[in-house]
């Protein structure tokens, strides 16, 4: 039973930093995303339609930032319990906490970069 705790406590924290970062990359659609595209060489009259999905941009922010905000409470604040390893034989393999670490800052990065780009664009391109 203890077992079944750890591992549901590490799933939940997968989970939870999974849908932070795929919220902040979908709240970058509308603005980053096209212009990484791009400088990464990859075009079309496709990356234009990606503007379509501007009026959702707030929602996509606060549904990554309730992610990410829960991301963190689990990760940094959660008090953690103290259960012995036990030794299982199923092939279960969670994340590390250095991978669900690095994929919640990831997903803050790209939620700043989101939130400035609008205030850095107009200087980076000289207007």
């Amino acid at each position: 039973m203890n077992n079944k705790i750890i591992k549901s406590d590490k799933a939940t924290k997968k989970i939870i930093a999974t849908g932070g970062l795929l919220g902040a990359i979908v709240a970058s659609t509308c603005s980053v995303l096209p212009v990484f595209l791009l400088a990464l060489g990859i075009s079309g009259s496709w990356i234009g339609n990606l503007r379509s999905l501007a009026p959702y941009k707030p929602f996509f922010i606060v549904f990554s930032l309730v992610f990410i905000g829960t991301g963190f409470w689990m990760v940094y604040f959660k008090p953690q319990i103290s259960i012995p390893r036990v030794r299982s034989t199923s092939c279960y393999r969670p994340f590390s906490e250095k991978t669900i670490k690095i994929m919640l800052w990831s997903a803050v990065i790209i939620i700043l970069i989101v939130f400035l780009i609008p205030y850095i664009a107009p200087s980076l391109l000289g207007v």
